[in-house]
């Protein structure tokens, strides 16, 4: 690769945002596991031919789509990735979260002409923010969380997110416990975010939930405060 098209891809990688690296979309191992197909199906076929489907893709269905798509995040240059940005946007309902995985991908190759570090990027059920990564905690108490009690909590927690690089998003109180969601920069371990919490809180229990892929009902919740879910989940003791 010459110096003029290096120049090009890091010019196209600095007008990108810096949080590209975390993905806001929360994603499922389902469709990581497709991308995944796509590009193990691409062993041994013609990427050539492929990519020739460029001036027709409008017109493709939906399985030949996502295969031109792997292919054109795997080619690491600027036109290629222009025209990912272009299919995905006049697509952006058909293809979701499998074209955001895509575009992860494709900014992943990309910055890999530049070091010799791996790149990579961080996902999970519930996504994120800028450098943070989306959580959802709970903690109990065996007397009830009164209006008062519930405030102090929030307060609690809105200090110890300006202490940890973390941001609330939501606060539900029930009659026993607190439903959070959160934001917690990737330098912060989680764990010691909700242990702040917890020793600012006395009155709290230790044990508690933790998840980052979808938010718990309250039927989960209540089945965990009554020991009912056995070895679905493994409990934490901070």
């Amino acid at each position: 690769m010459n110096p003029q098209e290096l120049a090009a891809i890091r010019e196209l990688l600095d007008s990108l945002p810096a949080d590209f690296q975390v993905m806001e979309q929360g994603v499922s191992q389902a469709v990581l596991e497709e991308y995944y197909s796509f590009g193990k199906d691409l062993k041994g076929m013609d990427r050539a031919d492929i990519l020739a489907q460029q001036a027709d893709w409008q017109n493709l269905a939906l399985g030949d789509l996502k295969q031109l798509l792997v292919v054109l995040a795997a080619e690491g240059d600027v036109k290629s990735f222009r025209q990912l940005e272009a299919i995905l946007e006049a697509k952006k309902e058909e293809l979701g979260k499998f074209g955001a995985v895509t575009m992860m991908y494709a900014r992943m190759k990309l910055e890999s002409m530049f070091t010799d570090t791996p790149s990579g990027f961080i996902l999970s059920g519930l996504g994120g923010k800028g450098n943070k990564l989306r959580y959802y905690f709970v903690l109990t108490s065996l007397e009830e969380i009164t209006d008062a009690r519930a405030r102090f909590i929030e307060g609690e927690i809105l200090e110890v997110c300006r202490n940890r690089d973390s941001e609330m998003e939501d606060f539900e109180r029930a009659t026993h416990y607190v439903l959070v969601r959160i934001l917690v920069s990737v330098e912060e371990a989680i764990g010691e975010v909700i242990e702040d919490i917890s020793e600012a809180c006395p009155f709290l229990e230790k044990e508690f939930i933790c998840t980052n892929v979808e938010k718990p009902t309250h039927e989960f919740i209540s089945r965990w405060i009554n020991d009912e879910l056995d070895e679905e989940i493994e409990e934490v003791d901070i």
